[in-house]
């Protein structure tokens, strides 16, 4: 359910509203211009390669809609202007294609602004927008920009290219490191028992055949990379090698 500041006021004026989206999850706030909070909201991922762009305004317009309800706006109250900082969106031709689609379909804004999310981070720490920021969540990222405005990027290609030391990538490798053991493919130096345990359980399976449906029909990635809390937890606990080297050492 979405919060609501314990001011309404502000009503009367411009209103925006800001998005940060993840691979897993997302968050919005409807603001004024002077910065004063009127309700918060979360929702699900908006993450257009993993869900698609009508799928991802759907979210978006649920948060919205949600924000909207919660400050109690006249249905003919526009909003006028919606900054979406989204995992993502590094694509300008993509980016258009989805603030397209959401004014055809929603309108929710007079004004849109679409960046990735590693540029919400920096606006968020640093003024100046010049910096590093380092995004390790359901997937990963990694931008510097320069004073100038010149960005290096390194990472954020998703889960097929890359999404190196993201909870994903830690899952999978956990997940490979098992059938690749079973399958007398490349046999773990470490035993293998408490890794299975785990794996099964977080999955809710008895054998490895009925993990399959997560990764293909359909691709369930942050459910995947959700593993990774209970795998954590237990290298805390038992200080299993295999489970250390997985998850604080990212190493296979």
């Amino acid at each position: 359910m979405p919060e609501t500041s314990s001011s309404n006021g502000g009503i009367g004026e411009d209103l925006f509203i800001g998005v940060e989206g993840g691979g897993t999850s997302s968050n919005a706030v409807l603001l004024t211009g002077t910065g004063h909070v009127l309700a918060s909201s979360a929702g699900d991922t908006t993450n257009m390669w993993n869900i698609g762009i009508p799928a991802t305004c759907d979210n978006i317009m649920q948060m919205v809609n949600d924000l909207r309800k919660s400050a109690q706006l006249e249905d003919s109250h526009q909003i006028s202007g919606i900054g979406l900082c989204l995992s993502g969106a590094d694509s300008e031709s993509e980016n258009e294609k989805l603030v397209d689609y959401l004014r055809e379909y929603f309108n929710p804004a007079a004004h849109y602004i679409i960046e990735a999310d590693t540029m919400g981070s920096l606006a968020t720490a640093l003024p100046d927008l010049a910096g590093i920021v380092l995004i390790s969540g359901t997937g990963s990222n990694c931008v510097l920009r320069n004073p100038d405005g010149t960005q290096i990027k390194s990472g954020g290609w998703g889960h097929l290219l890359g999404d190196e030391g993201s909870a994903y990538w830690i899952a999978m490798r956990a997940v490979k490191i098992l059938f690749d053991h079973d399958d007398n493919y490349r046999v773990s130096e470490f035993n293998i028992d408490s890794l299975r345990r785990h794996v099964f359980k977080f999955f809710n399976v008895t054998q490895r055949s009925e993990i399959l449906p997560f990764f293909y029909s359909p691709f369930q990635k942050s459910a995947i990379a959700n593993m990774v809390g209970l795998l954590y937890v237990h290298s805390l606990v038992s200080k299993h090698p295999l489970i250390v080297n997985i998850t604080l050492n990212y190493f296979v």
